[in-house]
């Protein structure tokens, strides 16, 4: 709304997500260099372990389908 009281028009599609990727990567970015003794559960980098790659396919696979049942439930 600030914008719109400035006189700037709407964002398009592609500006918000392009806003929210950069926000993304700058809470990742925060998010690793705080993690202390922590490390991350999900996601798993892809590319590194096949092992971890068949399990973010797993929970892929899992989260479509939830969001499926979701959006069918609404």
């Amino acid at each position: 709304m600030a914008n719109r009281l400035a006189g700037k028009s709407r964002m398009t599609a592609e500006e918000k997500e392009q806003l929210r990727i950069k926000k993304l990567l700058s809470k990742d970015k925060f998010e690793q260099s705080n993690m202390g003794d922590f490390q991350n559960l999900y996601p798993l980098r892809r590319g590194l372990i096949q092992e971890h790659d068949k399990l973010m396919d797993e929970y892929d696979t899992i989260y479509k389908k939830a969001k499926e049942v979701y959006e069918e439930s609404l």
